[in-house]
């Protein structure tokens, strides 16, 4: 018997002594891409190298013509606390994936899940957990060639084709599951991976990817991952236990570090740390140990002028590079004691992260060596013109029933998310200026595909230069993901040069936007004369 076909017995074994319920018959299905984590991997006393600490690389195939290619398999595997979930390659997370300005990233997408309790097809709700869509997040192309809309159900797959621009930003950016409805219970699962824009196809030398990961099997309903399994259908066990207990209480929410809790990194010289908040839900602030000499050196795959930031703030979706020497070992850790700009009911995941292990013999205590930072895009503050949009979250404590099952309302400026409306018709080549606004005290992240945006201005204007409760930006910088002040509002502008296809924009706590907090835009190819 095999490692995935042994979870599913334990647990129909341990199942059917509480319930006379035979639906394990076909679950063994879904776990044919069951990679077992050995015990080594869960372990956080071990002191790892820059490459074995990393997530697995996977080695793209150069073809002619500047095409790098891929597969990703979507089947089922069991992370490091042993909750049962759905997964790139059965890696948690997964692979590291590299592409060059340039180049034309092929993906293909094969679906090997099985299938589900029917769904209802109502808008909005969380339901066909087997069925979805990949979304290169912070890749400035085409919204045809990151198609989110399109389904890959079980059993099939889809071949995406990115045309990477030759003055594409270096950087860090990351892949995940987009699938509207599905995205929320995939995304908390495991189903995401790096992507890094750069010169070559390999890791450079000190480079460390960080894919930070979240599991809620405690707090809240739709975004817990065992209330958000049983209400979209899914036929797959929880955790990996007959008793559904013995390794991942129902009681607890945890992060990963590369699959891992809590390890250890050891810092040989200076590295660069790309670090990616791929959680589900929370934010994470960052605080560095004093033994180490940090600088930010990108966020979002956008340079910066090196600078030191005491607190780095990354919301779901959001990224920071960070040039880190150490000189003596410590913890990074995330915490937050003022909240007043992100709102006092967001959550901020509190603890260590992962620890450092300085190698004797380096004291690097100055910023040095092979940091380049590329020319950000052209400011568009200045610009005398600009569309506005007014975009404003829009929560309700109201209960809508779908399906059976009920949920607290989401949307933006007063509707729910409708695939057939398309709510800002923007124009090619003019700058568009958008007022995002919050009432909430809770955060809701503020993503874009295709576009970065820049800061234009922050309001409550405490918050615009660094000043306050650390906040994710400053005024001029260029992001694709951010927190907005809770309650408060923050203008940023874009300038729309990719034609054709639809766009999102929604809130980057995925079960959010799985409920209706999201809109459409399109990009015009005519102007006005």
């Amino acid at each position: 018997m095999g490692d995935g076909e042994e979870v599913v017995a334990r647990w129909s074994r341990g199942r059917a002594q509480r319930r006379a319920i035979c639906i394990g018959v076909g679950v063994a299905v879904f776990l044919i891409g069951y990679v077992a984590i050995p015990s080594s991997a869960r372990a956080g006393g071990v002191v790892m190298g820059v490459d074995e600490f990393s997530p697995k690389e996977r080695r793209m195939v150069r073809e002619k013509d500047r095409v790098v290619s891929t597969t990703l398999r979507v089947v089922v595997g069991v992370d490091a606390r042993g909750v049962v979930a759905r997964s790139y390659d059965g890696l948690f997370p997964g692979p590291t994936l590299r592409a060059r300005p340039g180049d034309t990233l092929v993906v293909r997408l094969a679906n090997e899940l099985g299938g589900s309790l029917p769904s209802t097809s109502v808008p909005n709700a969380l339901q066909w957990p087997n069925a979805t869509s990949l979304h290169v997040h912070g890749l400035h192309v085409s919204p045809l060639e990151d198609d989110v809309f399109s389904v890959v159900g079980p059993g099939e797959s889809k071949t995406y084709r990115y045309a990477i621009a030759d003055d594409h930003p270096l950087g860090t950016f990351w892949y995940h599951a987009h699938y509207h409805g599905s995205s929320s219970i995939q995304d908390a699962g495991g189903m995401a991976g790096a992507l890094v824009i750069d010169g070559g196809l390999s890791r450079r030398p000190g480079e460390v990817v960080i894919v930070l990961q979240q599991t809620n099997l405690a707090v809240g309903k739709a975004r817990n991952y065992a209330f958000a399994s049983n209400v979209s259908g899914s036929l797959l066990p929880v955790v990996d236990s007959p008793d559904r207990l013995a390794r991942a209480p129902l009681n607890r929410s945890f992060f990963t570090v590369n699959g891992r809790v809590k390890p250890t990194l050891k810092v040989e010289g200076r590295q660069l740390w790309r670090i990616i908040n791929a959680a589900s839900n929370d934010f994470v602030a960052i605080e560095i140990p004093d033994a180490c000499d940090a600088w930010t050196v990108a966020r979002d795959g956008i340079s910066i002028p090196p600078r030191r930031d005491e607190l780095i703030l990354l919301v779901p979706g959001s990224r920071a590079d960070l040039s880190v020497a150490c000189d003596a070992n410590g913890n990074v850790v995330s915490r937050l004691e003022d909240r007043s700009f992100v709102g006092a009911k967001t959550a901020v995941f509190e603890g260590v992260l992962f620890k450092v292990a300085a190698a004797s013999g380096h004291q690097h205590r100055g910023l040095e060596g092979g940091i380049v930072v590329a020319p950000p895009p052209a400011s568009l503050l200045e610009e005398a013109s600009a569309r506005f949009f007014s975009f404003e979250w829009s929560q309700r404590p109201t209960r809508v029933a779908r399906g059976g099952v009920p949920y607290e309302w989401y949307g933006i400026n007063g509707r729910e998310y409708d695939h057939s409306v398309v709510a800002r018709e923007v124009r090619l080549g003019e700058v568009e200026e958008w007022l995002v606004v919050s009432n909430q005290n809770t955060n809701h992240p503020f993503h874009v595909h295709a576009f970065h945006f820049q800061i234009a201005k922050i309001e409550p204007a405490s918050f615009s230069y660094g000043g306050g409760a650390a906040p994710d930006y400053r005024v001029g910088d260029w992001r694709d993901t951010i927190a907005i002040p809770a309650p408060g509002n923050v203008t940023v502008r874009f300038r729309p040069d990719i034609p054709g296809g639809l766009v999102l924009a929604h809130c980057h706590i995925f079960v959010h936007a799985d409920l209706g907090m999201q809109l459409l835009f399109r990009a015009n190819n005519t102007t006005p004369s």
